[in-house]
């Protein structure tokens, strides 16, 4: 059996003590393009890249649900349209070093059709930023490493 790598948010391998308890975490996030633009966000535990909105689903969501919520608290924007199959699919290992855990994460990646702003962003202690960002504005140096590949497909970079 193969042992799990850990990267965390920035790519980096970081060493899975052993003993330390691995949690599967299942999470959707939204692709919302418009032009030659995406939307994406900056988070307070890691303000010096860009990260797709969504999130961890919380228990008995299913993956729409649970983007349409975290896209709303993260943006503002609510899901008014998305694809019924994801984009594109991922599963790694993932250290969140703002909570100190290891995951074996599974990621879905689904194209966001239409939404509409329902309110204005206010940073709410978990999101920093939300920007609307062109072709020239991102890459694999400034976004979400497990991100970039599903975003790269969305835009067609």
């Amino acid at each position: 059996m193969k042992t799990m790598e850990f990267f965390d948010r920035n790519g980096r391998s970081v060493t899975k003590p052993a003993g330390r308890e691995v949690t599967k975490r299942v999470s959707a996030y939204g692709l919302y393009i418009d032009g030659d633009r995406i939307l994406l966000i900056k988070s307070n535990v890691h303000p010096h890249v860009w990260e797709l909105p969504g999130g961890g689903l919380e228990s008995g969501e299913s993956l729409p649900e649970g983007l349409k919520r975290e896209f709303m608290e993260e943006t503002g924007y609510e899901i008014e349209e998305l694809d019924e199959k994801p984009l594109a699919k991922g599963n790694s290992g993932f250290y969140a070093d703002d909570v100190d855990k290891f995951c074996d994460s599974h990621r879905y990646f689904f194209r966001v059709r239409k939404a509409a702003q329902r309110s204005r962003f206010r940073d709410k202690g978990e999101v920093k930023e939300v920007a609307w960002l062109g072709h020239s504005e991102i890459s694999a140096s400034n976004v979400f490493h497990q991100q970039w590949e599903a975003i790269k497909v969305a835009m067609g970079l």
